[in-house]
């Protein structure tokens, strides 16, 4: 019950982070209205946030009438960063600070390590840059969040990646926060686009099919991403519905979906010898092929 409790209290946080990101200023019955929430869990939630200086007061000018205008609030855009990691392919990692306003403070790129402790090394280095470009403290920085390709397994923390080595068989959890100091939350880059693209586009049923080098698929449903108790629900790559005779080069079994209908695959059938995987290759022949059919 408690933890029921304590779950409402932080969505319905999440609620007004969400509606303060997108509006200039509210008062407290305006949100409670927008919001359908009542008035005293509206008020409590402001004044905490406030406490926590995560929300300020809007100054308001004198209205020369008799009695005092509703307060207005207004989020802090630099009171809570994020620290978010894209592992985008084999080499290219991209790092940046984002605010409440899911606007980037400041970012770079840089190519991966050759193993894990080297590239330990190089994303602390960029963290410390970052926070330099942003004129932010550490102790602003609330969370990381990484975006990974391949499977990752959220309750046995280890991500299965053929498509960088130096993150294959990783516990990414564990390594992030012991890093960084923070908690740490780990996402398929496929499913980081179904949330995303759900938000921008305000859809809380969503089905997101993603065709390119892998194959995979995100579900958004009720506002909330399908993953599952291992965060693998929608994970489709290899099923078996595919029609190839040799064997997956990722997992080692036959007719995976991802064998027959990846970019990869439809190139090597086309051109009739292989294409591995290369995420940011063959574009060229790609268009050739995409003109031809």
């Amino acid at each position: 019950m408690i933890k029921n409790i304590e779950w409402v209290k932080i969505r319905n946080a999440r609620k007004i982070i969400e509606h303060a990101s997108q509006t200039e200023d509210f008062s407290k019955k305006e949100l409670s209205e927008q919001l359908e929430l009542s008035f005293a869990t509206v008020s409590t939630l402001v004044n905490r946030m406030e406490d926590r200086q995560i929300l300020e007061e809007v100054p308001t000018e004198p209205t020369g009438t008799a009695g005092r205008s509703a307060k207005r609030y207004r989020l802090r855009k630099e009171s809570i960063l994020f620290l978010a990691i894209a592992f985008a392919n084999r080499s290219l990692v991209t790092m940046a600070l984002v605010n409440l306003h899911h606007s980037v403070v400041s970012r770079m790129d840089f190519i991966l390590g050759a193993n894990w402790p080297e590239a330990a090394s190089q994303m602390r280095e960029s963290y410390v840059r970052l926070l330099e470009t942003a004129g932010a403290d550490d102790s602003g920085v609330v969370a990381v969040g990484a975006s990974v390709q391949g499977s990752y397994n959220a309750q046995q923390d280890v991500l299965r990646s053929p498509y960088q080595s130096v993150l294959d068989g990783l516990h990414l959890h564990a390594e992030l926060k012991a890093l960084f100091g923070k908690d740490a939350v780990i996402q398929n880059d496929i499913d980081t686009a179904t949330i995303y693209t759900s938000h921008l586009t305000k859809q809380n049923y969503f089905l997101y099919l993603y065709v390119s080098w892998q194959i995979g698929v995100g579900v958004v449903a009720n506002g909330h991403l399908l993953s599952g108790f291992h965060g693998q629900t929608t994970e489709i790559s290899h099923l078996p519905l595919g029609d190839n005779v040799e064997p997956c080069p990722v997992c080692g079994a036959r007719n995976c979906i991802s064998a027959s209908l990846s970019k990869g695959a439809m190139l090597e059938k086309w051109y009739g010898h292989p294409f591995p995987t290369r995420p940011m290759g063959y574009e060229s022949q790609w268009q050739d092929f995409i003109l031809a059919v």
